[in-house]
């Protein structure tokens, strides 16, 4: 006697319906924001070493500013390395950032992480500079185009930089 369930239309439905029973376990098990995961690529990539370091430059140069502020400096560190070709932690010492490193608040942790990973940006313009006038006064830094203040910091893009 033949199996019920050996003909070819009887047995593709039937892996069908099993297929789609898996589909309707598999997301009833996933977690609710499993669709919401994110994996775009990040903007900019950067080793382990290398965020460490940005982070605790971010925090020396801006840990008292607001989370805006924060991420503006991590911008002037972005755009530096990729107008420059060269990679962030090389800009640290390019543009003469504060060799002191701090550990980096939390709040600095996720400006770094804004802007390389997700690329949140604070202005399109590419800001690579950026100095404390309420600690010094830099005819340099005014020579050059500015673009915005967060806080206590002025931001400027190099005048032979394209926007």
């Amino acid at each position: 006697m033949k199996n019920q369930f050996s003909h070819p239309v009887i047995k593709v439905s039937l892996m069908l319906i099993g297929l789609l029973l898996l589909m309707v376990l598999a997301e009833w098990i996933a977690p609710s924001h499993a669709s919401q995961i994110d994996t775009k690529p990040p903007r900019y990539y950067i080793t382990q070493a290398e965020r460490e370091e940005i982070e605790q430059a971010v925090m020396a140069e801006a840990g008292g500013e607001c989370f805006e502020g924060q991420l503006a400096v991590a911008w002037c560190i972005l755009n530096a390395a990729e107008l420059s070709g060269i990679r962030p932690t090389e800009v640290l010492t390019e543009y003469k950032y504060t060799p002191h490193r701090l550990e980096p608040s939390e709040s600095v942790r996720e400006a770094v992480a804004a802007a390389f990973d997700r690329g949140e940006e604070i202005t399109r313009e590419p800001i690579t500079l950026f100095y404390a006038p309420a600690r010094a006064r830099s005819d340099w830094h005014e020579s050059q185009i500015y673009v915005l203040t967060v806080g206590n910091h002025k931001f400027y893009r190099l005048k032979e930089d394209k926007a």
